[in-house]
This record gives C-alpha cells, structure tokens and sequence, in this order.
C-alpha cells in the first residue's frame, strides 16, 4: 500500500508535504537513588582501671627449738651414758 495514494480509489496523488519539524519535549529526569557504604569512625573510649588487693595466703614456717640438757655420772635416777 502506498501512502502517497488515495484512499478513495480516484488515483491521484497527494501532494508531498514537506518534512514536519520535530517535537522536542522537556528533558525528563529519572532519579535513581543507591546506597554505597561510607567508612565513619565510631570512637569508643576504654579506661581499665585495676584494682591490686592484698590476699591473705598461708604461708608455713617451721620453728625449731632445741634443748640441750648436762647429766653428770652419779645423779640420782640418771642412766650413766654408754661409752
């Protein structure tokens, strides 16, 4: 089918019009958000604080003592000594 025809079946032409200038809308303006982690520091301050507490610990010593005693030979009830 030929567009420049009559549809009316006389068969004449139309006339050529000449190129229509184009329709130039507004721009349109898709906005796409995303979201992309950014590093921010996060200080979190920390104080140790130590506490030194004296714990009772048993701790042994031995304690000697020592007597020293002198019989002499002919003391009543005293053993004379072997020699």
């Amino acid at each position: 089918m030929n567009p420049n025809r009559d549809h009316q079946g006389a068969g004449c032409c139309r006339p050529t019009c000449p190129p229509l200038e184009p329709i130039v809308l507004p721009c349109r303006v898709c906005t796409i958000h995303r979201c992309f982690p950014v590093e921010q520091p996060v200080i979190v301050p920390t104080h140790t604080r130590i506490i030194n507490r004296g714990v009772p610990v048993n701790r042994f010593y031995p304690s000697f003592t020592q007597s020293e005693e002198t019989i002499c030979p002919g003391q009543a009830g005293q053993t004379p000594l072997a020699e």
